[in-house]
C-alpha cells in the first residue's frame, strides 16, 4: 500500500509541475500580447416567441488589464419586427445607432485630432462589455457581461431597446460562438419584456 502511494503521490506532483509550467508559459504570453486589440465582425439572433431580434455588429476591444478586455459595437444594423397590431403583416424596424455615431466621429478620426479614443468612450458607454479570457491559442475559452443599448429613432414610436447580457464564448481559430443569455428591460416593439436567450456567431482576430 506504502508503494502505490509514493506512486500516486509522484505523479500528482510531476502533474502540478507540468501544470504550472504551462500557466507560466499562458500567462507570459498574455504579458507579452495584452496590448493587442480584438475585432470581431457577426451577429446576434434571437427569434423565439414570435420575435425577432437581429443585430449585424462590428465589434472592437481593448485591453484593460491582463486577460481582461473591454469591447464596444463600433458599427451596427439593427432588426426587430413589429407586427401590425390590426392583422397578421410584419414589419421590420431597422436602427443602428453606434453607426451613426462612428459616422459622427470619422471626420475628427480621419483628421488626426487624436478622437479615436472619445469615439470608443462614447460607444463603450451605449454598448460595453467587459470579457476574461481564461486562455488564449488556437482555442479560447472566455466569459463576459455587459449590456446593449439601441434607439429606432426613426421608426413609429421611437422604441427604445435595453438588455444586459452574459455570455460564454468559444473562439476556435478565427470563428466564435457564443451562448448568450439577456434580460430585456422593457418591451421593445415585437420583444417582450424578460429572460430571453441568443445565439451569436461571429468571425474575429487578433491585431
Amino acid at each position: 500500500m506504502g508503494t502505490w502511494v509514493k506512486c500516486i503521490f509522484c505523479l500528482l506532483l510531476v502533474s502540478l509541475s507540468v501544470f504550472a509550467s504551462e500557466e507560466e508559459s499562458k500567462n507570459e504570453y498574455w504579458r507579452e500580447n495584452q496590448s493587442h486589440d480584438v475585432f470581431y465582425f457577426g451577429a446576434d439572433v434571437s427569434t423565439w416567441s414570435d420575435h425577432v431580434d437581429y443585430n449585424m455588429v462590428f465589434e472592437a476591444g481593448k485591453p484593460i488589464l491582463n486577460r481582461l478586455y473591454l469591447t464596444a459595437d463600433f458599427l451596427n444594423l439593427h432588426i426587430m419586427s413589429d407586427k401590425d397590431r390590426e392583422d397578421s403583416d410584419s414589419t421590420a424596424r431597422i436602427t443602428g445607432m453606434s453607426s451613426l455615431v462612428s459616422l459622427f466621429f470619422l471626420p475628427f478620426v480621419m483628421s488626426g485630432n487624436e478622437s479615436e479614443n472619445t469615439m470608443f468612450g462614447v460607444l463603450a458607454l451605449m454598448n460595453p462589455t467587459l470579457e476574461y479570457y481564461f486562455w488564449e491559442g488556437f482555442t479560447t475559452l472566455s466569459v463576459g457581461v455587459g449590456y446593449k443599448t439601441d434607439w429606432f429613432a426613426f421608426s413609429p414610436g421611437h422604441e427604445f431597446y435595453f438588455r444586459p447580457h452574459a455570455d460564454v464564448n468559444l473562439n476556435v481559430f478565427i470563428v466564435r460562438i457564443s451562448a448568450s443569455y439577456a434580460y430585456v428591460v422593457k418591451e421593445t416593439y415585437d420583444l417582450k419584456k424578460g429572460s430571453r436567450f441568443y445565439l451569436r456567431i461571429y468571425m474575429g482576430i487578433w491585431y
